[in-house]
Protein backbone atom coordinates (compact mmCIF):
# COMPACT_ATOMS: atom_id res chain seq x y z
CA UNK A 1 0.00 0.00 0.00
CA UNK A 2 1.70 3.18 -1.18
CA UNK A 3 1.05 6.40 0.69
CA UNK A 4 -0.18 9.17 -1.56
CA UNK A 5 -0.85 12.56 -0.12
CA UNK A 6 -3.15 14.99 -1.88
CA UNK A 7 -4.25 18.46 -1.01
CA UNK A 8 -7.82 19.59 -1.60
CA UNK A 9 -6.32 22.96 -2.54
CA UNK A 10 -4.64 21.35 -5.58
CA UNK A 11 -7.98 20.45 -7.16
CA UNK A 12 -10.46 23.36 -7.17
CA UNK A 13 -13.93 22.28 -6.12
CA UNK A 14 -12.67 18.87 -4.99
CA UNK A 15 -14.07 19.21 -1.47
CA UNK A 16 -17.52 20.17 -2.70
CA UNK A 17 -17.52 17.23 -5.12
CA UNK A 18 -16.39 14.91 -2.34
CA UNK A 19 -19.08 15.95 0.13
CA UNK A 20 -21.55 13.09 -0.56
CA UNK A 21 -18.72 10.59 -0.09
CA UNK A 22 -17.58 12.27 3.10
CA UNK A 23 -20.67 11.12 4.98
CA UNK A 24 -20.17 7.59 3.67
CA UNK A 25 -16.49 7.62 4.67
CA UNK A 26 -17.25 8.98 8.12
CA UNK A 27 -19.93 6.32 8.59
CA UNK A 28 -17.57 3.54 7.53
CA UNK A 29 -14.84 4.75 9.91
CA UNK A 30 -17.30 5.09 12.79
CA UNK A 31 -18.72 1.60 12.20
CA UNK A 32 -15.23 0.14 11.83
CA UNK A 33 -14.27 1.57 15.22
CA UNK A 34 -17.54 0.40 16.81
CA UNK A 35 -17.21 -3.16 15.45
CA UNK A 36 -13.50 -3.67 16.16
CA UNK A 37 -14.06 -5.91 19.19
CA UNK A 38 -17.34 -7.61 18.26
CA UNK A 39 -16.65 -8.24 14.56
CA UNK A 40 -13.02 -7.41 13.73
CA UNK A 41 -13.14 -8.84 10.20
CA UNK A 42 -16.12 -6.64 9.32
CA UNK A 43 -14.37 -3.73 10.98
CA UNK A 44 -11.32 -4.31 8.81
CA UNK A 45 -13.40 -4.50 5.63
CA UNK A 46 -15.12 -1.21 6.49
CA UNK A 47 -11.85 0.55 7.27
CA UNK A 48 -10.33 -0.71 4.01
CA UNK A 49 -13.37 0.52 2.07
CA UNK A 50 -13.12 3.92 3.74
CA UNK A 51 -9.44 4.10 2.74
CA UNK A 52 -10.31 3.12 -0.85
CA UNK A 53 -12.90 5.91 -1.05
CA UNK A 54 -10.56 8.45 0.53
CA UNK A 55 -7.83 7.62 -1.96
CA UNK A 56 -10.30 7.75 -4.84
CA UNK A 57 -11.50 11.24 -4.03
CA UNK A 58 -8.12 12.40 -2.71
CA UNK A 59 -9.46 13.63 0.63
CA UNK A 60 -6.42 14.26 2.83
CA UNK A 61 -8.51 15.19 5.85
CA UNK A 62 -9.76 11.60 6.22
CA UNK A 63 -6.67 9.71 5.07
CA UNK A 64 -5.11 10.09 8.51
CA UNK A 65 -8.22 8.79 10.26
CA UNK A 66 -8.34 5.77 7.96
CA UNK A 67 -4.74 4.83 8.74
CA UNK A 68 -5.28 5.23 12.50
CA UNK A 69 -8.39 3.03 12.31
CA UNK A 70 -6.63 0.42 10.17
CA UNK A 71 -3.63 0.35 12.52
CA UNK A 72 -5.83 -0.28 15.54
CA UNK A 73 -7.90 -2.89 13.71
CA UNK A 74 -4.90 -4.81 12.40
CA UNK A 75 -3.47 -4.77 15.91
CA UNK A 76 -6.71 -6.16 17.32
CA UNK A 77 -6.43 -8.95 14.74
CA UNK A 78 -2.81 -9.54 15.85
CA UNK A 79 -1.49 -8.59 12.40
CA UNK A 80 1.15 -6.39 13.97
CA UNK A 81 3.21 -5.89 10.83
CA UNK A 82 0.22 -4.35 9.06
CA UNK A 83 -0.66 -2.40 12.21
CA UNK A 84 2.83 -0.91 12.21
CA UNK A 85 2.75 -0.12 8.48
CA UNK A 86 -0.59 1.71 8.73
CA UNK A 87 0.32 3.42 12.00
CA UNK A 88 3.63 4.70 10.60
CA UNK A 89 1.71 6.27 7.71
CA UNK A 90 -0.55 7.88 10.29
CA UNK A 91 2.52 9.12 12.21
CA UNK A 92 3.80 10.82 9.06
CA UNK A 93 0.45 12.45 8.29
CA UNK A 94 -0.04 13.48 11.93
CA UNK A 95 3.32 15.19 11.99
CA UNK A 96 2.64 16.97 8.70
CA UNK A 97 -0.74 18.20 9.97
CA UNK A 98 0.48 18.85 13.54
CA UNK A 99 -2.32 16.62 14.83
CA UNK A 100 -1.22 15.69 18.36
CA UNK A 101 -4.11 13.38 19.19
CA UNK A 102 -3.64 11.15 16.15
CA UNK A 103 0.13 11.37 16.57
CA UNK A 104 -0.16 10.00 20.10
CA UNK A 105 -2.44 7.13 19.04
CA UNK A 106 -0.23 6.25 16.08
CA UNK A 107 3.06 6.31 18.01
CA UNK A 108 1.45 4.34 20.82
CA UNK A 109 0.10 1.76 18.36
CA UNK A 110 3.50 1.31 16.71
CA UNK A 111 5.21 0.85 20.10
CA UNK A 112 2.62 -1.61 21.39
CA UNK A 113 2.67 -3.59 18.13
CA UNK A 114 6.44 -3.90 18.24
CA UNK A 115 6.20 -5.05 21.85
CA UNK A 116 3.60 -7.69 20.95
CA UNK A 117 6.03 -8.96 18.31
CA UNK A 118 8.73 -9.25 20.98
CA UNK A 119 10.72 -6.39 19.46
CA UNK A 120 11.10 -4.52 22.74
CA UNK A 121 13.88 -2.09 21.74
CA UNK A 122 11.72 -0.90 18.83
CA UNK A 123 8.77 -0.56 21.19
CA UNK A 124 10.93 1.53 23.48
CA UNK A 125 11.70 3.81 20.55
CA UNK A 126 8.04 4.71 20.00
CA UNK A 127 6.30 4.49 23.38
CA UNK A 128 8.35 7.26 25.04
CA UNK A 129 7.63 9.45 22.01
CA UNK A 130 3.92 8.75 22.49
CA UNK A 131 4.25 9.60 26.17
CA UNK A 132 5.96 12.92 25.33
CA UNK A 133 3.13 13.84 22.95
CA UNK A 134 0.53 12.87 25.57
CA UNK A 135 2.29 15.04 28.15
CA UNK A 136 2.35 17.90 25.65
CA UNK A 137 -1.37 18.00 24.94
CA UNK A 138 -2.44 16.92 28.40
CA UNK A 139 -4.98 14.12 27.92
CA UNK A 140 -5.16 12.29 31.25
CA UNK A 141 -6.31 9.01 29.66
CA UNK A 142 -3.54 9.14 27.08
CA UNK A 143 -0.89 10.07 29.65
CA UNK A 144 -2.03 7.15 31.79
CA UNK A 145 -2.07 4.76 28.81
CA UNK A 146 1.43 5.82 27.80
CA UNK A 147 2.85 5.30 31.29
CA UNK A 148 1.11 1.93 31.61
CA UNK A 149 2.30 0.75 28.19
CA UNK A 150 5.88 1.69 28.95
CA UNK A 151 5.59 0.00 32.35
CA UNK A 152 4.21 -3.15 30.69
CA UNK A 153 7.11 -3.15 28.24
CA UNK A 154 9.61 -2.74 31.09
CA UNK A 155 7.97 -5.73 32.81
CA UNK A 156 8.48 -7.78 29.63
CA UNK A 157 12.16 -6.79 29.67
CA UNK A 158 12.47 -7.68 33.36
CA UNK A 159 13.25 -4.06 34.28
CA UNK A 160 11.09 -4.09 37.38
CA UNK A 161 12.27 -0.84 38.99
CA UNK A 162 11.60 1.10 35.79
CA UNK A 163 8.19 -0.58 35.45
CA UNK A 164 7.29 0.33 39.03
CA UNK A 165 8.22 3.97 38.40
CA UNK A 166 5.95 4.09 35.34
CA UNK A 167 3.03 2.54 37.20
CA UNK A 168 3.59 4.85 40.17
CA UNK A 169 3.53 7.84 37.80
CA UNK A 170 0.22 6.66 36.35
CA UNK A 171 -1.46 5.93 39.68
CA UNK A 172 -2.11 9.55 40.77
CA UNK A 173 -3.59 10.31 37.36
CA UNK A 174 -5.91 7.34 37.64
CA UNK A 175 -6.99 8.16 41.18
CA UNK A 176 -7.44 11.89 40.59
CA UNK A 177 -9.61 11.35 37.54
CA UNK A 178 -11.41 8.17 38.57
CA UNK A 179 -10.06 6.42 35.48
CA UNK A 180 -11.33 2.84 35.65
CA UNK A 181 -9.06 1.67 32.81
Amino acid sequence: MELTIFSTQEVPGQFAAAEPHLQQINGLIEQANDLRESNPQRSLAMAQEALRLVQKIKLVERLLTCYVTLGATYSYLSDHEQAIACSLKAVQLSQERDDKIHLFHSLNQVGVSYAHMGLYPEGLTYLPQAQAVAEEFGSVNNRTAAANNIGWLYLKLGWFDEARRCFEAALPLVMAHDNKQ
